[in-house]
């Protein structure tokens, strides 16, 4: 076998490695490790939809996922005829991430709770 083929092919396999590692370092590195209960946006201002109608099918709206951390999530929203809400990544009855779709057509200065109760300690965590 020749000799400039084993180190070429061991050249590809150790940057495949190496690519694998990094990304594997940055998807761990982006979950909390400290064990404590969040949420990963606190703020969070979304578009108006410039959509007419709810339910047009030409109609593209703008979508934003939003996470809890450690733990086993109820959601709630406090005007779910201004942003829609749907479960996003779950596990079992537990649900991690909500898909948040804003549904008014017009600016609004109104303020929208969104909660996830963990459901075995009960905390509420509030964005």
């Amino acid at each position: 076998m020749d000799l400039n083929f084993l180190r070429y092919f061991s050249v590809k396999k150790l940057s495949f490695l190496l690519v694998y590692a990094f990304l594997l370092t940055a998807c761990v590195g982006a979950l909390p490790a400290n064990g404590l209960k969040e949420i990963s946006e606190m703020n969070l201002l979304l578009p108006v939809s410039p959509c007419q109608s709810q339910n047009s099918a030409e109609c593209r709206r703008a979508k934003h996922e939003l996470f809890a951390y450690n733990g086993c999530y109820e959601w709630q929203i406090s005007h779910p005829h201004m942003i829609e809400m749907q479960p996003g990544r779950t596990h079992g009855d537990c649900v991690d991430s909500v898909v948040l779709t804003p549904l008014l057509s017009r600016e609004s200065k109104t303020l929208i709770w969104i909660t996830a109760r963990d459901k075995s300690s009960g905390q509420v965590l509030e964005s």
